[in-house]
């Protein structure tokens, strides 16, 4: 009987564990595909980019920084990703911008500074906010609980 037992157990500890890796693994891809797409159109069509993102409500001495560092850390985050070594870092780091555009995407949809065009690229320019806030907080829920995924499963390793 005690046999029993200890086989289910480790039989739906592996079924747990390939669960786990299925939601890591769906929540870096959609990471990945996200970055890629928002990332390398900001490089390729930096000038709208950056004329976009002047129209923000920002700072000003923020705006040609965040020209050049948003990519960089969208780009970044998808290498980060793509390494097994570095995921962790990667799904932090995306988890960490995704939360940070839920908040602009909702107060721009609350019209806190007024009426905002969006820089987001290509793919997302025809959303309203309040589908961008909904978008990026449902991928930013998916990271979060793909980091938790992620530490279950290393930790349940040692």
């Amino acid at each position: 009987m005690s046999e029993q037992i200890t086989y289910h157990w480790k039989r739906s500890s592996s079924i747990k564990s390939i669960l786990q890796r299925i939601v890591i693994w769906t929540a870096t891809t959609i990471l990945i595909i996200l970055f890629f797409n928002t990332g390398m159109g900001k490089v390729m069509n930096h000038i709208v980019f950056d004329t976009q993102l002047s129209r923000q409500p920002l700072p000003n001495w923020s705006k040609p920084i965040l020209s050049y560092v948003l990519p960089v850390l969208e780009l970044g985050t998808l290498c980060l990703l793509f390494n097994d070594h570095t995921r962790r870092w990667g799904l932090w780091t995306g988890t960490i911008l995704m939360t940070a555009y839920s908040v602009y995407a909702y107060l721009a949809y609350i019209e806190f500074y007024g009426y905002v065009v969006c820089a987001c690229g290509k793919i997302f320019e025809k959303m309203s906010w309040q589908r961008h806030f909904y978008f990026n907080t449902a991928i930013a829920s998916v990271s979060i609980v793909a980091l938790y995924m992620y530490y279950k499963l290393n930790r349940s390793k040692k």
